[in-house]
């Protein structure tokens, strides 16, 4: 689990004029509490687990332009995204769902990948929907997809070429002509796309 507040979230909305967040994974709620101390006009997370949704719907409760959204997390980019296709976005995206680690994922999940490891299908589902040019996105977890230097050490169970998501090369596919794309191998790993400057 990454962690928003290594990134100077000021900045991008300063420079780049994004004025919505939106993530995936909304877990505890600590990178959500950590967004709304920007100058966002609305927030937007996702969450598929009941017992994070509920203790997030509780948490935020007073907060009127914090929506917290049930579903799985290509589903609920698909309903989101028709109502602020007009907006500038910085998306934080998580790369896998809770408890990656776990085994006992409902097998309906853990044998389909593009639920498991969503993060393709994310991006792909934010770029057939709307604009992507003035949208930032800061993605986690990149050791899942390939070895590095991170400073929490590599995971063995990284994914490998075997008929699974590998690498990060569908990243740079979908988002290269759009944005730059950087890496960060700060705790398990980041990546970091902005819009490129015209």
């Amino acid at each position: 689990m990454g962690t928003l507040k290594l990134f100077d979230i000021k900045n991008y909305i300063d420079e780049y004029k994004i004025d919505t967040f939106v993530e995936t994974g909304t877990y505890l709620g600590d990178s959500l509490d950590y967004a709304t101390q920007f100058n966002f006009d609305e927030l937007y997370s996702i969450e598929l687990l009941d017992i994070f949704f509920l203790k997030c719907v509780e948490r935020f409760k007073s907060r009127k332009n914090i929506h917290l959204i049930k579903n799985n997390s290509i589903d609920g980019l698909e309903s989101l995204l028709n109502n602020i296709s007009q907006k500038k976005c910085l998306f934080w995206l998580d790369a896998h769902l809770p408890d990656f680690y776990d085994k006992s994922f409902d097998s309906h999940y853990t044998k389909n990948e593009n639920l498991f490891i969503p993060l393709k299908e994310e991006i792909k589902i934010i770029k057939k929907i709307k604009n992507i040019e003035n949208d930032i996105f800061i993605i986690d977890d990149l050791r899942i997809y390939e070895k590095g230097n991170f400073q929490h050490g590599n995971w063995d169970g990284y994914l490998k070429n075997e008929n699974s998501v590998y690498g990060t090369k569908f990243i740079d596919d979908l988002l290269n002509t759009t944005h730059t794309i950087d890496k960060d191998y700060r705790h398990e790993g980041y990546i970091i796309c902005k819009p490129i400057k015209k």
